[in-house]
């Protein structure tokens, strides 16, 4: 987890839980097994896919959220969107139970639109939640308490600055 400012924007960025950066040795064994007894092309090149999206999901997929003077910029594993600050309508920590998602949790969930909004995250159960004014809803969980209190406060202080 890393909290930058710099520059009047602060950067909030989530990484892969350290725990969880074992997966792709754990899945290599079977791996080579499955290559090892059907050394076919696709079945090479499934599992080197499989292995590069495992090491790629481990090492170097993030969330972050940048909050500028104009923006507040939300970006995950295949997913981005820039809010400008004067459509954010409420800014406040969320936390979320068990039974708010389902039981494989993935990065990017949901629909903006929807009454549940978009969740974004590597883990956690505490985030930043934000709604705009046209109704769409962003929950960006940033993994300490500390990185999401200060992740409200940016985009409160930007909303309050440009409400002025």
């Amino acid at each position: 987890m890393d909290s930058v400012r710099s520059a009047g924007e602060s950067v909030f960025e989530a990484r892969t839980p350290i725990e969880f950066r074992v997966i792709p040795f754990v899945i290599l064994m079977p791996s080579l097994v499955a290559v090892l007894v059907e050394p076919v092309w696709w079945v090479i090149a499934l599992v080197a896919g499989l292995l590069a999206l495992l090491v790629w999901a481990a090492f170097a997929a993030r969330v972050s959220v940048r909050v500028g003077a104009r923006n507040v910029d939300i970006a995950g594993p295949f997913y981005r969107r820039s809010i400008p600050v004067d459509e954010i309508a409420e800014v406040s920590l969320h936390r979320e139970s068990v039974a708010d998602h389902s039981l494989i949790q993935w990065p990017v969930a949901g629909l903006a639109s929807s009454p549940v909004g978009v969740r974004i995250g590597l883990g956690g159960m505490l985030g930043v939640r934000m709604r705009t004014t046209g109704g769409e809803t962003y929950k960006v969980f940033l993994g300490t308490t500390s990185d999401g209190e200060a992740c409200v406060a940016a985009v409160a202080a930007a909303s309050a600055v440009q409400a002025s």
